[in-house]
């Protein structure tokens, strides 16, 4: 039973996120081709979301290696 229902739960949520992305064709309008200016954002106006994710990547990975190592 519990295979099943995990089934369902897979098919529903490729569909939660595949029907989504097709319906966007055409939504996402390059604002510029030139990578310099996507680097002066970075760091610049993202600089702070930039590093709140690494900090969170890398207490995930501190996270994963403590529950790895076990009772030792």
């Amino acid at each position: 039973m519990n295979k099943y229902l995990a089934l369902v739960a897979v098919i529903l949520f490729f569909i939660a996120v595949i029907v989504p992305v097709l319906m966007m064709s055409g939504a996402f309008i390059p604002i510029s081709q030139n990578i310099t200016f996507y680097g002066y954002d970075l760091f610049n106006q993202y600089v702070v979301p930039f590093e709140l994710i690494s900090v969170v990547i890398v207490g995930a990975i501190l996270g994963v290696m403590y529950v790895a190592r076990g009772d030792e």
